[in-house]
């Protein structure tokens, strides 16, 4: 059942030039924070497919820090409303801040990349041009994904200015915006696809390569690993007995990233598979993981807001 709230806030259509002041259909899960649900970002491949987002956030009309958040899956599965999203994203709104999270384009809905890249990116886009209405600071905006969404989130992170991996969102709201983020979080994600060696993940990730000529470039062209030195500051969350994504996908890239003069740290889980977090809320190491990344995206935005720090989103 739906509640509907009168919220403070101004609904700003991403297309539209002038905002409308209506009560954007707030639903309360149970608690304090405040859900809006199938908002739709940008339609692509002729309106053919929606790329759509739920977003979550306090109560309150305080500007708050925004986290746009992507789901894993392995290109070819996952969503929005699965693998602990939905649980996730509400503990970080819990936590004080607005979260986006994204469904992209999976490989067998066009998502090829960097289609599906581009789609995270118009999310980012989205938040900033929204952040009016739904009180988003956008000084301080961060993205976080985890296993294959811990690369997009990566690669959104790495690629921000890139403009070959840039495109249109079909809206000139959204285009004004930059898909800039000022951290990023992967739990568990793929920076480097030339090293990727798996073959559930080369099953998986097969599409991707259909018609490429010269396949080791290509995978150092989709790998966040190439661009670090452009990385934002970074944490990456990691089991050491990770059986999809080696534990040394984010050794590596935390260990470029900081060889490139970023910032980027590491936390290991020694021991731990794959996938521990969104589906399995409640243990421990689940636990910690949400404890340490929200730890961790407060003090570096508390720092951001500090006198004498370097301008957001750059």
């Amino acid at each position: 059942m739906r509640i509907l709230f009168a919220a403070l806030f101004v609904f700003a259509c991403a297309g539209a030039s002038i905002a409308q002041a209506v009560d954007p259909a707030l639903l309360a899960p149970g608690d304090d924070v405040l859900f809006v649900d199938e908002i739709v970002i940008t339609e692509r491949d002729g309106g053919a497919f929606k790329v759509t987002a739920d977003l979550y956030r306090p109560a309150g009309g305080e500007k708050l820090p925004g986290i746009v958040i992507a789901h894993g899956g392995g290109f070819v599965a996952g969503s929005k409303d699965a693998f602990g999203i939905p649980e996730v994203s509400r503990y970080f709104a819990r936590n004080g801040f607005v979260v986006l999270a994204v469904d992209y384009r999976l490989l067998q809905h066009g998502g090829l990349f960097p289609k599906n890249a581009q789609d995270v990116k118009c999310a980012i886009q989205w938040l900033r041009a929204n952040a009016d209405a739904y009180g988003v600071d956008t000084a301080r905006i961060a993205i976080q994904g985890n296993s294959a969404g811990g690369y997009m989130a990566s690669f959104a992170a790495v690629t921000q200015t890139s403009e070959e991996f840039n495109a249109s969102c079909g809206s000139p709201g959204l285009d004004a915006q930059p898909p800039a983020v000022d951290l990023v979080v992967a739990w568990y994600g793929v920076h480097d696809f030339t090293t990727m060696t798996h073959n559930l993940v080369k099953a998986m990730t097969i599409s991707y390569f259909q018609g490429i000529k010269d396949i080791p470039a290509f995978k150092k062209h989709i790998s966040p690993i190439t661009y670090a030195q452009n990385a934002p500051p970074m944490l990456l969350l990691h089991g050491t007995a990770d059986q999809l994504v080696p534990f040394d996908q984010s050794v590596r890239m935390c260990e470029a990233v900081n060889a490139a003069g970023g910032d980027c740290t590491l936390i290991k889980y020694p021991g731990v598979d794959h996938g521990f977090i969104g589906e399995h809320l409640g243990t421990d190491n689940a636990d910690n993981a949400l404890h340490v990344t929200a730890k961790w995206l407060r003090e570096r935005f508390a720092a951001m807001s500090a006198p004498g720090a370097p301008e957001a989103g750059k």
